[in-house]
């Protein structure tokens, strides 16, 4: 045998064994809309923002540890709760849009502040106008971020569901 047969026959079972060996932790706790294609999947690992029923102001988050889809429970890395026990959940994924605003109004402020004072070493400005065009973007960028931050999705209202979704082999 050459050199190259050998490496085939000692490469590609590792391969395969290196690819199928991911393939039993793909579990998802999944957040989806009824009749809209829209979800959300949580993965082992991802931290979980939710209430309860016996706890109806109170949030609690947890990292995931293990799905068991035969009992629907899920095991965090605090509690052990049965899906059917939570009745809202807050998601912070899909809202980044929220943090790149609020900081491209945050360069925007510091960028307009700049070129107000090379304004002002070679000209004349109106330092009412550059501070409440700075001071403005720089305030509205605060409650952008805060405001937009999350979404709550209530799960009894029958638009949200969630499913525990085990694709092991």
């Amino acid at each position: 045998m050459n050199r190259y047969t050998t490496m085939n026959i000692i490469l590609i079972p590792i391969f395969f064994i290196g690819v199928l060996s991911g393939l039993g932790a793909q579990k998802y706790l999944q957040l989806e809309k009824k009749n809209s294609l829209k979800l959300i999947k949580y993965s082992i690992g991802d931290e979980l923002h939710y209430q309860t029923k016996m706890g109806k102001d109170i949030w609690y988050q947890g990292i995931i540890k293990d799905i068991d889809r035969t009992q629907d429970i899920l095991y965090l890395d605090q509690a052990i709760l049965k899906i059917d026990q939570i009745t809202k959940i807050k998601s912070f994924k899909n809202r980044a849009w929220s943090r790149g605003l609020a900081k491209s109004l945050r360069i925007f402020a510091i960028s307009w502040t700049g070129f107000a004072l090379a304004d002002q070493l070679f000209g004349d400005t109106d330092w009412k106008v550059n501070g409440i065009v700075a001071g403005g973007s720089f305030a509205l960028s605060i409650p952008i971020q805060c405001l937009f931050a999350s979404k709550t999705h209530a799960l009894k209202k029958n638009k949200y569901r969630l499913r525990l979704i085990d694709l092991a082999m």
